[in-house]
């Protein structure tokens, strides 16, 4: 392996994303607020102990039994933003992404093929990520390309 093929390697990555466990209990959270609001409107018909016990059994079922959104996703990025999550879709990393405490939320444009560059605000996507979807060290590469692109509008 020559010193170019390994540097070639190096500037792209493939990131795969895990079902989040913070995501599922995202969920459970705002459906044990929904149940707790309506058991606090019908608490009329019923105690509020009984309400509340509804409230956590539906809650823990739904924690258990409910399946993920997200399966396993691998997508190739590399350092000037683009991402591959198959072979005729390449998205662009726009500078209006940002990176919270959660995870990273990512403006994406489409990229045309035939020029390798991106269309002109006409397709745009968004996609939320939790951090822990990812690996510390996959997770670590997106920030890094994140905050790249944010850097290159300012300058």
């Amino acid at each position: 392996m020559t010193w170019f093929n390994l540097y070639s390697t190096e500037l792209k990555y493939k990131l795969t994303v895990y079902p989040s466990k913070i995501e599922r209990i995202w969920l459970l959270l705002q459906l044990t607020s929904v149940l707790g609001l309506l058991s606090l409107i019908f608490a009329h018909f019923f105690s509020i102990i009984y309400a509340l016990i509804i409230c956590l059994l539906f809650s823990t079922l739904f924690y258990y039994f409910y399946p993920s959104k997200l399966k396993y996703i691998s997508f190739n990025i590399d350092l000037s933003g683009k991402c591959q999550y198959g072979i005729n879709e390449i998205w662009q990393i726009t500078p209006q992404s940002r990176i919270s405490y959660w995870g990273s939320y990512l403006f994406l444009e489409k990229v045309d093929l035939s020029t390798n560059d991106s269309y002109t605000n006409s397709i745009l996507k968004t996609r939320f990520y939790f951090k822990d979807s990812f690996s510390k060290q996959d997770y670590a590469r997106l920030s890094r390309v994140i905050i790249k692109m944010q850097k290159q509008t300012v300058v």
